[in-house]
Parts: structure tokens; C-alpha cells; sequence
């Protein structure tokens, strides 16, 4: 996990506003901050995934992502964290 936002609050805007959000940050700034600014040099293993508020818990208050690094083919180790020791 490298980076979490809150969504505007409101009705809830729709799964594809959710997920372009989610797209936009997790895969911005915050992505770069937590890598370096040549986040092109990550391993082609790894994807940037989230966690995102669906209808159903919009309703109750969650309006949370939540980005994170993955390797969708298993586990991967180490650090990609630009100021890693």
C-alpha cells in the first residue's frame, strides 16, 4: 500500500467516476512520490491495483481508496520505495 484518498462526498457518482479517480491518483503523484519519478522503471511484473468504495458501502459512509503495487502472477519481495534501504 503506498497511497490513500478520500473520495468527495455525495451521491454515489458511479462505478467508472470511482475508478477513473482511482486510476488518475493511484497512478499519478502518488505513484511517483512512493517510486521515483521514473516509475517506468518498475518491474513489468508488478500492476498498480485498489480498493475502491462500491455502492452498497458508499451508502454507509466509505469513500476510501486505497492504492497498492501487485504482482497478479504471485508473490513478489523486496522493496520498490525510491528511498529504500
Amino acid at each position: 500500500m503506498y497511497a490513500v484518498f478520500t473520495l468527495e462526498g455525495g451521491a454515489f457518482p458511479g462505478a467508472d467516476k470511482v475508478v477513473a479517480s482511482a486510476d488518475e491518483k493511484c497512478g499519478g503523484k502518488a505513484l511517483t512520490d512512493y517510486v521515483g519519478s521514473d516509475a517506468a522503471k518498475l518491474p513489468k511484473s508488478l500492476e498498480v491495483f485498489y480498493y475502491y468504495p462500491q455502492a452498497s458501502s458508499w451508502v454507509l459512509g466509505d469513500r476510501t481508496v486505497t492504492c497498492f503495487l501487485g504482482n497478479p502472477a504471485g508473490t513478489s519481495t523486496g522493496s520498490v520505495r525510491a528511498n529504500a534501504s
